[in-house]
């Protein structure tokens, strides 16, 4: 399902990768749901003191989540919100992304904006073969900004025929009333900066409602742990390096969880290079052209998932020194963010509050 670059994290010491299925530890009441599904991997490890294996209703979230938010399902929600004109119907899955979306876009200045489809199209990011431009034609982007803005689509109301505004200090529950009012039928979505962040919360909250306290999502790299793990201690996630080449990965730092989410995001790996000029895959949706900045790659944690995945993002989109101003009013993010000097080597910067659960590795 994503197209932006996410880097593998590997839950060291708690969770070991072999194959596909489920596996149960005989010496421990942890039990392991590995899989593919959204066009990556997953893996889950949660502790199974009652005996009973959650694969079939994991796979089920799957299933519901990608009928409602994935361009790649013919007959998804957001395939119809794409080929819709004017209002549009909605589920809740598709409803809460949206509003996280919304949320996330106001509070960075449209640093993540899910109305940048057909910008991605036309850089070819969106699944398709990746273009090569001699020439950019800027008229062609200008002609796509029309369609670009997240402020350009609004929650209605069909019962009381009326435009529900945004508002980040209200949490609006989802009620089949709910549309979608686009302003030009050509306004696309794509959900994937946020989607797999949305599906381990998803996955998470049902473990917690089945009374299960310790276990471990991942899902594409976007991870939310609660509880121990296996050895009875915090969840220790590892970070990759930002290296070009996906062959070959290396930890650039572990960071030790409890009860929190963690994403990352970056460009080194995905972009176009033509006449000596790296093109990111990530596109400021402002201005219509992929960024250019130093920054390589932003790891967030929060408390949940979608709102880690969303501004790991959106920290892309503004860049080192935009993201350090943007944190100092935003202290519930805790941010590891790698990038590069002039001379071209990595540096770090990390939240004061991350000092004591982060450890960088010997480079």
């Amino acid at each position: 399902m994503k197209q932006k670059t996410i880097f593998t994290f590997l839950a060291l010491s708690a969770l070991i990768i072999t194959s596909c299925g489920t596996q149960k530890n005989q010496k421990s009441d942890y039990r392991k749901i590995n899989g593919e599904a959204q066009g990556t991997t997953y893996h889950i490890t949660y502790k199974d003191e009652k005996k009973v294996n959650y694969a079939e209703s994991v796979d089920s979230i799957f299933k519901a989540i990608d009928n409602s938010v994935s361009f790649y399902v013919e007959n998804s929600t957001l395939t119809k919100f794409n080929n819709c004109d004017s209002i549009c119907d909605i589920d809740e899955h598709f409803f809460k992304v949206l509003w996280k979306s919304f949320e996330v876009y106001y509070n960075t200045n449209g640093n993540l904006d899910p109305t940048v489809k057909p910008l991605i199209d036309f850089w070819g990011f969106g699944g398709k073969e990746i273009k090569i431009f001699d020439v950019v034609d800027s008229s062609q982007i200008d002609s796509l900004m029309q369609f670009v803005g997240l402020e350009k689509i609004k929650f209605y109301d069909s019962e009381k025929q009326s435009v529900i505004e945004f508002d980040p200090t209200k949490n609006i529950r989802y009620t089949p009333n709910i549309k979608v009012l686009k302003t030009n039928p050509k306004i696309q979505l794509d959900f994937n900066a946020i989607a797999q962040g949305y599906t381990v919360d998803v996955i998470s909250e049902f473990f917690l409602s089945k009374g299960i306290q310790d276990f471990l999502v991942e899902v594409g790299g976007e991870v939310r742990v609660n509880g121990k793990n296996p050895k009875g201690t915090d969840w220790t996630i590892g970070i990759d390096k930002p290296i070009e080449d996906e062959m070959k990965r290396e930890i650039q730092a572990v960071i030790k969880l409890q009860n929190e989410a963690v994403a990352t995001s970056g460009n080194y790996r995905k972009f176009i290079e033509k006449n000596g000029m790296k093109y990111s895959h990530t596109i400021d949706a402002r201005t219509g052209y992929p960024v250019h900045h130093n920054l390589l790659s932003a790891t967030i944690v929060a408390k949940d998932a979608t709102t880690a995945d969303g501004y790991a993002t959106a920290c892309m989109v503004m860049g080192l020194a935009k993201t350090k101003e943007f944190l100092k009013s935003h202290p519930e993010l805790k941010t590891y963010l790698i990038y590069s000097d002039e001379q071209g080597n990595f540096q770090t910067y990390l939240s004061p509050d991350l000092e004591d659960k982060i450890r960088e590795l010997e480079q």
